[in-house]
């Protein structure tokens, strides 16, 4: 496995960092302390020299083996006339490697191999004669000739050839005798290989100047180990190294063949002797010293002095060994020359690893002390508490950011209950779509939004459409938010859940939704809350991408292409509006009722009757309104109400008890009834008395009767001739009297499907010609003013998040800042307790249970409102804009990787939120200690938000 190859890789420059500490120990004198960097205290620059004199000496020891690999006498003129195609004439320089092996055939031998004996005993039992069994074994004997050559050049090959520009700096041959026992070659990946390349520019670059710095006044330069001089030099030493592991698989595949080990063992045994001067040490015994705690550059000269010393020792104990071998025959397929190669690509291969874990382990450094000084690994959940507490130390009072924990209540009354927005980390559930059931994790807190309250008077007027033809007005508190997510790779993402709670003996109806246009809200969800129900509605949040990368993203379109999208665009940045209403039902009762305000407070029989009555019977508000003078007292007022609640129900009652009796005295009929023919006439007669009755009821349906079929009066062809076996039994057995008084009674039940329950009303249904004649006008009306408000002309909440995306793209880079769409999520919870004495229990809704919820919830809205008529006085609105600031990396990585201050951005955010949605200059929303730190490092953002003219932008109607 990869994994485990480079564990091994790391534990291994492990131990040679641990070699490499006693041999500098040895270098020195007693007086000096090398250890590692983490174990002295050390001052932040520090970690810049670490790795600029860990990377200048692994420059030195590249070019010190590439002129020890070079066979030519001239290597270092050679050299520099690599360096001059690369710095003076700006071209590409490649190390190339080929090889070459071929198989010829020598010889075809026969041996002979004993293969048993006989033994053959005559019948005295006295002699005894042994015969061996002789094969001949035919072999063919073939030799592998093995040529490689590596070489440096310009530009392309096939020029640089040609102008010779090309380099050889090592060349060789070698070959091995192999036998088979067919006349084909030995089988293996032998034969012309593709040649191996790896561009050497930044090398050769960093060779002609001969050191390597980092340029820290650069931008783009975060930390030691993130920057533009690091990450460039990175990216070609990791090809390097992966070229000098090449080719030492190219000799190493022959080793394996031929069962070779010697060159292997040779290789790896001397080249683990040379010490590589590329290590993370500091002096331990300078931490008191001003001048930093790394060493001098006279002992970098020393160390580097040491690894030429123990390279030349190694490759001379190297040639000694194998002249210490008998002859070329006993060396194998290769020789001084290939494990003289082997090893220089090994010690190469070293520096740059050593190299690679020097740069890590700074990095390492860092986020070990960060990670020390916070004490935790910090997560976003973490950021996201500390931003709450943030903001409350730089915002004034009246601007800070609030807990999105609202109460259901009318002012000078109780809270009926209370809905909140929570923040929750997602768990194992969560990650196939599920969450935390009913808000129940301890981990969930209320997100925390920027706001803008606008009272009944200031605030525009908005409606919703109960149907085609029914609109309602919600009349009372709008609050506009703010929110800002934070999204960091790779963290585990937040969850968010919609959480609505009822108070005992209390309801409330929740809408959710999105804002359309200046004056419409469109619920697309709602449900009615009430008796200490827990409802959690899960939300998902989709960033939308940044301005920016939409630009980017149709800058090559067609102008139609462009067109489409920047439309459509459009639609995105306005639906991320998303809203939430919430309508006191006790309140708008009181209103519908005719009751003074608070009147149904303490009456809480009569509420919840009147409950009952709206939505499982859908009653019309005029057969249980109060109707008499203005004058009388409440308690008469609500003594009315009552009577008429009171005649209602038992009407229903009275209903319910002449169904049942009807029902059983039709079971006890067809019990003693037989079958009976009889004529179409007599069908027809007693289907007529049956339908119509002989005495009529009081109706339960509260609509318009339905329109009678000409068959069967009221029953479909079908239906007609499945009762005429019925009909006739019953001419011959007359019915009883309750069943014949009852008919009509059935009939409206079942059409109404089988209980009192009606259809819904219609405007029709419910009013006088008078009052129909009004509504008809006021519809009117709405549908030409389209719904303009004349006192707040300016106020267009569907524009807010197009002038957020506005600031934020004037801004720049603050971190990738994406409107954001809010949108339901699919499993909702309800906890519910059935009745005071049983438990509570925990139920997730269906599709068809969320269905039945909005049809109840909009029939007892289209009720509360007469149709439309009737304002809902005392709602609230939240209207909520999205913001999500995503990064690239996690938190911790932020921090140490970018050396970014993740709170920084998070900061101007709120402040650019802050500003667009409460109309105010950042002077004005800051604390006065806060506003000097501020403009230190993001003076930009006081530039953008104190002109007048731009925080004005909320007040212009684009």
């Amino acid at each position: 496995m990869v994994v485990a190859g480079n564990q091994f890789r790391g534990l291994e420059i492990e131990s040679r960092f641990q070699q490499a500490l006693e041999t500098v120990k040895g270098i020195l004198d007693t007086t000096r302390e090398p250890v590692y960097l983490h174990e002295v205290p050390h001052v932040y620059t520090d970690k810049y020299i670490v790795v600029e004199s860990a990377a200048t000496l692994s420059i030195q020891a590249v070019k010190s083996l590439l002129l020890t690999l070079a066979s030519s006498t001239d290597a270092e003129f050679e050299l520099q006339e690599v360096v001059n195609w690369a710095v003076e004439e700006k071209k590409k320089i490649t190390l190339r490697f080929e090889s070459n092996q071929s198989w010829k055939f020598i010889k075809e031998s026969v041996r002979e191999e004993e293969v048993g004996t006989a033994t053959v005993t005559n019948f005295s039992g006295i002699t005894k004669i042994d015969k061996r069994n002789i094969k001949k074994i035919k072999e063919y004997h073939w030799k592998l000739n093995s040529e490689y050559e590596l070489k440096v050049y310009s530009g392309s090959y096939t020029i640089a050839s040609a102008n010779e520009q090309c380099i050889v700096l090592y060349k060789g041959r070698g070959g091995s005798e192999a036998v088979t026992a067919t006349n084909k070659p030995p089988e293996g990946t032998f034969g012309n290989v593709d040649p191996i390349e790896v561009d050497i520019t930044g090398l050769i670059k960093l060779i002609s100047v001969g050191h390597f710095s980092i340029d820290r006044t650069s931008e783009n330069c975060h930390t030691p180990s993130r920057n533009n001089d690091v990450e460039e030099m990175q990216k070609w030493i990791g090809a390097i190294s992966l070229f000098c592991n090449q080719v030492f698989q190219n000799f190493y595949k022959l080793m394996q063949y031929f069962e070779d080990s010697k060159i292997e063992s040779i290789a790896a045994t001397f080249s683990n002797g040379v010490f590589i001067p590329v290590i993370p040490f500091v002096d331990k015994s300078k931490q008191d010293q001003n001048g930093g705690v790394t060493f001098s550059t006279a002992d970098a000269e020393r160390f580097f002095a040491e690894f030429e010393r123990t390279l030349h020792k190694t490759l001379g104990n190297m040639k000694e060994a194998f002249s210490s071998l008998d002859n070329k025959a006993a060396i194998g397929v290769l020789g001084y020359n290939e494990a003289r190669l082997c090893t220089i690509v090994n010690v190469l291969k070293f520096c740059f690893e050593a190299l690679q874990k020097v740069v890590q382990h700074v990095e390492n450094q860092l986020r070990s002390q960060i990670v020390a000084a916070i004490g935790k690994h910090v997560t976003t959940r973490e950021i996201t508490e500390y931003v709450e507490f943030h903001n409350r130390k730089i915002f004034t009072a009246i601007s800070a950011p609030r807990a999105f924990l609202y109460d259901v209540r009318r002012h000078g009354f109780a809270p009926e209950g209370s809905i909140s927005i929570n923040s929750a980390p997602y768990d194992n559930v969560s990650l196939l779509g599920k969450r935390n059931v009913v808000g129940t994790s301890v981990n969930e807190t209320p997100i925390s939004t920027i706001c803008l309250t606008r009272e009944p008077h200031e605030a525009p007027s908005m409606h919703f459409s109960l149907n085609a033809s029914t609109t309602v007005e919600l009349q009372g508190q709008q609050i506009l938010h703010g929110f800002v997510s934070h999204k960091f790779t790779g963290e585990p993402a937040m969850g968010f859940n919609l959480v609505a709670r009822a108070r005992q003996f209390s309801s409330f109806v929740l809408m959710i939704g999105t804002i359309v246009d200046r004056n419409h809200f469109q619920p697309r969800h709602s449900l009615i809350v009430n008796n200490k129900d827990k409802v959690s509605i899960p939300l998902n949040c989709e960033p939308l991408p940044t301005a920016k990368e939409f630009r980017d993203s149709i800058e090559s379109l067609s102008p139609e292409q462009q067109r489409f999208a920047k439309s459509y665009r459009e639609l995105q940045i306005e639906s991320t509006l998303f809203a939430i209403a919430v309508v006191p039902i006790k309140n708008s009762l009181e209103v519908v009722l005719n009751l003074p305000d608070g009147a149904l407070t303490k009456h809480i029989k009569l509420t919840q009757d009147l409950m009952k009555l709206f939505i499982e019977y859908q009653v019309p508000s005029d057969l249980l309104s109060y109707e008499g003078g203005h004058d009388a007292s409440v308690e008469v007022k609500i003594s009315k109400v009552k009577e008429n609640a009171k005649a209602i129900l038992d009407m229903i009652i009275e209903s319910r008890k002449a169904e049942l009796q009807a029902k059983k005295e039709v079971d006890e009929y067809y019990k003693h009834s037989s079958d009976q023919e009889l004529g179409d006439d007599a069908l027809m007669s007693n289907f007529d008395v049956m339908e119509r009755g002989p005495a009529p009821v009081p109706q339960v349906s509260f609509s318009r009767a339905a329109p009678v079929s000409k068959v069967g009066r009221g029953l479909t062809q079908k239906q007609y001739k499945k009762s005429i076996p019925m009909t006739r039994a019953m001419a011959a057995h007359p019915a009883p009297k309750a069943v014949m008084s009852n008919a009509a009674f059935l009939s409206s039940s079942a059409q109404s499907g089988g209980s009192a329950a009606v259809p819904r009303k219609t405007v029709a249904d419910v009013h006088d010609s008078k009052s129909r004649e009004k509504y008809a006008e006021s519809f009117e009306n709405i549908e030409e003013s389209d719904f303009d408000d004349v006192d707040n002309p300016t106020i267009d909440y569907t524009k807010v998040p197009k002038q957020l995306e506005n600031l934020f793209d004037s801004l720049g880079n603050q971190g990738k800042l994406r409107p954001t769409t809010i949108t339901v999520a699919k499993h909702w919870y309800r906890s519910r307790q059935k009745n005071l004495l049983a438990k509570e229990s925990s139920k997730e809704l269906s599709d068809d249970d969320k269905t039945k919820e909005h049809n109840k919830t909009m029939d007892l809205l289209d009720a509360l409102s007469r149709s439309g008529e009737l304002a809902l006085k005392g709602s609230t609105l939240h209207v909520i804009v999205a913001v999500t600031q995503c990064f690239d990396k996690t938190v911790l990585e932020t921090i140490v990787q970018g050396n970014v201050n993740p709170i920084e951005p998070i900061e101007i955010t709120s402040l650019v939120i802050a500003s667009a949605i409460q109309n105010k200059t950042v002077s004005n929303l800051l604390k006065n200690s806060q506003k000097n730190r501020i403009m230190a490092h993001a003076p930009k953002i006081f530039k953008l938000l104190e002109d007048d003219d731009q925080t004005k932008k909320m007040e212009v109607n684009e």
